[in-house]
C-alpha cells in the first residue's frame, strides 16, 4: 500500500463537509491494516458493525471517500440465490445501459428480475492509486468462488457440501492455452461452468455404455462452444481451449435438481445486512454528490418497494403579499431545512423542491413515517414563532409506498409510476398539521407502533383520487392541532 497517497487522501476526506476528522483517520487506518481480499467489495453495513460505527455515518463517510478518490464503488447484479455476481459497473448510468429486464446467474441457471431493492448490491473497494490488490483469483476454486461472490452471502452448511461433494473438477486455463478435464460419467446431468464469461455447458449423459469419450470445448469472449451434449455412460475427456487473451476459469459439476431445490427450499445461504441500489438511492449523501453523474436520458431502473412522501407548505403564498418576498423566502426557506434534516435523520433521500413543496423517499414506511412526524415537530416550533408575528402556515403531509421507475429528468434522479401519482394525491388530501397515509405504509406494523407511541388515532377513509381507478383507503391523523384547539389523542 501507498502510504504517502493513503495519508494524502484521507486528509483530503477529514475536509469533507460533514466528515468527522478522527472517524476519517480511523477509517484510513483500518484500510491499511486489511488484506487484499478485505480491501475487495467491501459492505459498509457490514464494515460498520466490525468496527461498531453508526451505519449511516459509515457510509456518508465512504460515499466521501470515493470523492476524494480514497475509495470506488461498484454497482452489481447478484444473484439471490447462490450469491454470484454477474456483472459490476462503476456508475448507475454504465449499470442502467446494461440493465434489461432480467440476469442470468450461470451456476443456478437462473433468470431474476432486475430490481434494486435486493439484486442490485454496491459495494466499496480501496481506489487502485492507493492499493492496487493482487489477488491470486486462479489459484484454487476456493479463490475463484470467493472473487465471483458477494461478500455479503454465507452458504449454509448443507449448501457447501452440496457443492464440495457434486464438484468434479476445476482448472484454471492460461489465455491461448488448453486444459484437460477427465470424469467417469454416470447417467445424469452435468455442468462446465465459467464465471469470466458468465457460461456454460450443459452435458446430459444417457444410459447407454460409450467408449471413451473425447470433446472439445471452445471458450471465447462469447462464452462457450458447444453449449450443450449428449454423451453415453462411461469415461470423458473434455479439452477446453481459451481464445480469450486473458486467464480463465472452468469447473464441472454434476448436477442433482432435487437435491439442489430442496436445499433452496430447506437450508438457503444466510444474507448479512448489505447495501442495496435502493438503501443508496434513498442516501441523501448520495444524491448530493453523485446524483448527477453522467444520467443517460433513458435511464429507467426498478424498484419493487418505495415510500414516498410529499408535503406542501399551506398559507405560504399568501404570506409574500403581507410580510413581503425577503422576509416570506426566509420563512419558507427555514422551514426547508426543518424538512431536509428531518428526511436526512431518517435515512431518506431530498428528490426535490417545487416551490414551497417537496419530495422525499425512503427504503422502509416506518423511516417515512419517522420522518414525517419529525417534520410536524420541527415545524410546529416554527410556527410558534409564525403565530406570534400573526402568521397562519401550517405543513401538509402525505404518504404512499409502492412500485417505481428510477428515471432521468432534467439529468437529476427522479421517479416514475403510479405510485408517485398516488402520493403527491394523498397529500392534496391533508389538511395543515395533518400526515396522510395509504393502506399500504398504515399496513406496516412498524408505522402503527410509531403512531401508538404518539397517541395518534388515525381516521380511517376512503377516497378518490384523480386519475387513480379505484377507491383508496386512507388514514388521517392530526398532529399537530388547529391554532387554538388541542391535537386529538387517546
Amino acid at each position: 500500500m501507498d502510504r504517502a497517497v493513503l495519508d494524502r487522501k484521507v486528509a483530503a476526506l477529514a475536509r469533507e463537509p460533514g466528515v468527522d476528522p478522527e472517524l476519517a483517520y480511523q477509517l484510513g487506518a483500518t484500510l491499511a491494516s486489511r488484506d487484499d481480499w478485505q480491501l475487495l467489495r467491501i459492505n459498509p453495513v457490514r464494515f460498520a458493525a466490525e468496527l461498531g460505527w453508526d451505519p449511516r455515518q459509515t457510509l456518508d463517510l465512504m460515499l466521501r471517500a470515493v470523492r476524494t478518490g480514497l475509495l470506488d464503488f461498484a454497482w452489481s447484479f447478484v444473484c439471490p440465490l447462490c450469491g454470484g455476481v454477474e456483472q459490476s459497473y462503476e456508475t448507475i448510468a454504465a449499470l442502467a445501459a446494461s440493465a434489461g429486464g432480467e440476469f442470468h446467474c450461470t451456476p443456478c441457471d437462473i433468470d431474476t428480475v432486475v430490481e434494486l431493492d435486493e439484486v442490485i448490491e454496491v459495494s466499496f473497494t480501496i481506489n487502485a492509486s492507493v492499493h492496487a490488490l493482487r489477488l491470486d483469483v486462479y489459484a484454487d476454486v476456493s479463490s475463484y468462488e470467493r472473487y465471483f461472490r458477494s461478500a455479503s452471502v454465507e452458504r449454509s452448511p448443507e449448501m457447501q457440501r452440496y457443492l464440495d461433494h457434486n464438484r468434479l473438477a476445476f482448472r484454471s486455463v492460461p489465455p491461448g492455452g488448453t486444459e484437460r478435464l477427465r470424469f467417469d460419467a454416470a447417467p445424469g446431468h452435468y455442468r462446465l461452468t465459467t464465471y469470466d464469461v458468465h457460461d456454460r455447458l450443459e452435458i446430459t449423459v444417457e444410459e447407454r455404455p460409450a467408449a471413451e469419450q473425447h470433446l472439445d470445448v471452445q471458450l471465447g469472449s462469447g462464452g462457450l462452444v458447444p453449449r450443450d451434449v449428449v454423451l453415453g455412460a462411461g469415461n470423458v475427456a473434455l479439452h477446453v481451449h481459451n481464445h480469450t487473451p486473458a486467464r480463465a476459469g472452468v469447473t464441472l459439476f454434476r448436477v442433482k435438481r432435487d437435491e439442489i431445490m430442496g436445499i433452496i427450499a430447506n437450508s438457503p445461504n444466510c444474507w448479512h445486512p448489505r447495501l442495496s441500489g435502493k438503501l443508496l438511492l434513498n442516501n441523501q449523501t448520495f444524491r448530493d454528490v453523485f446524483g448527477m453523474d453522467r444520467l443517460r436520458s433513458t435511464l429507467q431502473l426498478k424498484m419493487r418497494s418505495l415510500t414516498i412522501l410529499f408535503t406542501d407548505l399551506k398559507g405560504s403564498t399568501a404570506i409574500y403579499d403581507r410580510v413581503g418576498d425577503l422576509v416570506a423566502y426566509s420563512l419558507v426557506r427555514d422551514h426547508f431545512a426543518v424538512l431536509r434534516d428531518a428526511v436526512r435523520e431518517h435515512s431518506g433521500a431530498i428528490v426535490k423542491t417545487m416551490g414551497d413543496s417537496l419530495m422525499a423517499t425512503f427504503s422502509s414506511p416506518d423511516d417515512g413515517v419517522a420522518a414525517a412526524l419529525a417534520m410536524m415537530s420541527g415545524v410546529a416550533c416554527l410556527g410558534e414563532r409564525w403565530q406570534r408575528d400573526g402568521l397562519e402556515l401550517g405543513l401538509k403531509i402525505g404518504l404512499h409506498e409502492g412500485p417505481a421507475l428510477v428515471i432521468n429528468a432534467d439529468e437529476r434522479l427522479d421517479y416514475f409510476g403510479q405510485a408517485v401519482n398516488i402520493a403527491a394525491r394523498v397529500q392534496g388530501l391533508a389538511a395543515a398539521g395533518e400526515v396522510w397515509l395509504t393502506a399500504a405504509i398504515f399496513g406496516y406494523e412498524a408505522v402503527r407502533r410509531q403512531l401508538e407511541a404518539r397517541h395518534l388515532e388515525p381516521r380511517p377513509l376512503t377516497a378518490a383520487l384523480k386519475g387513480v381507478g379505484d377507491p383508496v383507503a386512507v388514514y388521517c391523523c392530526q398532529v399537530a392541532a388547529p391554532r387554538g384547539q388541542p391535537v386529538p389523542t387517546r
